[in-house]
């Protein structure tokens, strides 16, 4: 068994791939079906060593776009995602034009330097520095 992907229905589209892509993520498939567009994003290690010919296998993030009538809510039982990045500072700058709202600022716990922001669409992101 292994993890494949997680999805999030997004109302910007294209702001939430700009995000991602600003953390390092990069779009490895594009797929439509009827009112819906499915954006696969995966790092580019992870790109690197899929499946060949399945750009949506190997830790994916999804993005999910329904036609706007049909509103993507934060629901209450979603917590956050936890993406390791190699310069704190670094990833914070890259996202610096989305006008960032810092859930929690970068602090040291036991393990390591992480800190805690949304991205477009408010779901929150855990920066875990390596």
């Amino acid at each position: 068994m292994e993890l494949i992907h997680t999805a999030y229905r997004v109302d910007d589209l294209e702001g939430s791939r700009a995000f991602y892509e600003a953390l390092g993520f990069e779009m490895c498939g594009r797929y439509q079906f009827e009112d819906s567009i499915y954006l696969f994003l995966g790092l580019p290690a992870e790109i690197a060593n899929a499946t060949p010919g399945d750009p949506t296998r190997g830790a994916r993030l999804e993005l999910i776009y329904r036609a706007p009538w049909r509103h993507a809510e934060v629901g209450p039982g979603f917590d956050h995602v936890g993406v390791a990045v190699e310069d704190l500072d670094a990833a914070l700058e890259r996202l610096a034009a989305w006008d960032l709202r810092l859930d929690r600022p970068p602090h040291v716990p036991p393990s390591a330097r992480v800190c805690f922001v949304s991205d477009p669409a408010g779901r929150v992101v855990e920066l875990i520095e390596r």
